[in-house]
Formats: structure tokens, sequence, C-alpha cells
């Protein structure tokens, strides 16, 4: 009698495509958000590197992150306004030269964003919206917050002209980064409109002050 004894060549086989054939665990992805806080991205933004301006630029959820930012330097603006006031013989009030600083500050950005944006979408057909150029101006504007320290140093001279110097050219710096990162250009076309952004900017800027001015010179007629 003859026992056929059944190869197990057939069973590892089958469990060899089978142990192929499972599917391989996927990598957990983490998104860049999660790997990058506030403060990470506001340094490596005022140390003037590329990454978290681009970052900025394509993560529209970091909106709350730019307003904040914009919203501490219109702070800075404002205080700084009233603690240099008493050197530069300013009698008008606190809350209105707060004011002045504050909204200066708020309307610098949008102008200086808005005016870019249009100048590339129009001129140039540069794809974008609003949102990729304004938030990472809206980090760009940190190194404003050293008016504060400017502006307690006012009564002592030229003390505080270094440092508004100082962080003048800090925040062009910053805005060149922004702009390039923003997009995408090179380097004497990020120049030009940066400076077509600050032109319209500080117009902006000037024309709401100047209402601000009129409406506050009104109220005092009456």
């Amino acid at each position: 009698m003859t026992f056929e004894v059944p190869e197990p060549t057939d069973c590892t086989n089958r469990a060899t495509v089978e142990q192929r054939s499972t599917p391989a665990t996927e990598p957990i992805l983490i998104p860049r958000t999660s790997r990058s806080s506030l403060p990470h991205r506001l340094a490596s933004a005022l140390l003037l590197r590329m990454a978290p301006y681009g970052q900025l630029k394509s993560e529209p959820q970091l909106w709350p992150e730019s307003v904040v930012i914009v919203g501490v330097v219109a702070v800075s603006h404002g205080v700084g306004a009233i603690l240099r006031s008493p050197s530069q013989g300013y009698t008008e009030p606190v809350l209105l030269t707060f004011l002045f600083g504050f909204v200066g500050e708020i309307l610098l950005w949008l102008g200086t964003s808005a005016s870019i944006h249009l100048g590339a979408h129009v001129l140039s057909r540069q794809p974008g919206s609003f949102g990729d150029v304004a938030r990472p101006l809206g980090f760009a504007a940190a190194p404003g917050v050293g008016v504060v320290v400017a502006g307690a140093l006012s009564g002592t001279g030229r003390a505080a002209v270094p440092i508004l110097v100082v962080m003048a050219i800090w925040r062009v710096a910053a805005s060149f980064v922004a702009v390039r990162s923003a997009l995408g250009a090179g380097r004497g076309r990020t120049a030009g409109w940066l400076l077509l952004g600050l032109i319209g900017g500080i117009a902006l800027m000037g024309g709401g002050t100047a209402l601000l001015n009129a409406i506050a010179a009104n109220g005092r007629g009456t």
C-alpha cells in the first residue's frame, strides 16, 4: 500500500502569497502646522528664513496668527505714539494719539498687501489670493514692536533714532522675504512689487490718519 504525502510547497506558497498580498501599514503623516507652533514660526520669520513665509502663504488656516501679529504691532505703535507725544509737543487726547498709531499700522498692512496683490494679479497675471500676500506680510511686520522701546527713549535725545533705523531696515528685509515667498518672483521683481506695495500702503495710511484727524478736529470744533 502506497501513501501519498502532500507536498508542503502549496501551503507554503499560499501563505507566502497571502503574506505578500496583505497591505502594508501606511505611515501617519503629521500636518506641518502641528509640527510648527506660532513662536517657532515667528522666530524663523524674524531670522528672515523663507520656510515660515512659504507656509503662511500656502495654509489659509494661519490667518488668525497673522492677524494677531499685526494686532500686537498696531498696539505697539499706538503705545509708542503716546510715549513720544510729550517730547514732540503733542497735546492730543491719549485715546486719539493711540488711535493714530493703531489705525495707521492696520492700514499700512492692508494697503501694502492689497497693492502688491492687485499689481501682481493685473500686471503679471500672478495667480493667488489677497491672503497669500497678507499673511506673510503680517509676520513681516513683527519687528515693528520695537517702536515701543523707541517711544520710551524718545525723551532722551537721539537714543531712539538707532532703534527706529534698525527696526525699519529689519522690517523692510522681512517684507522682502515675505513678498518673494508669496509671489515666487526673482529679486528684482520682488523689490518692484514691494516698492509698489509700500507706496500704496503709505498712501492708505496717510489718507486714513488724515480722515481720523479731520474727524477729531470736527469734534473739537463742536
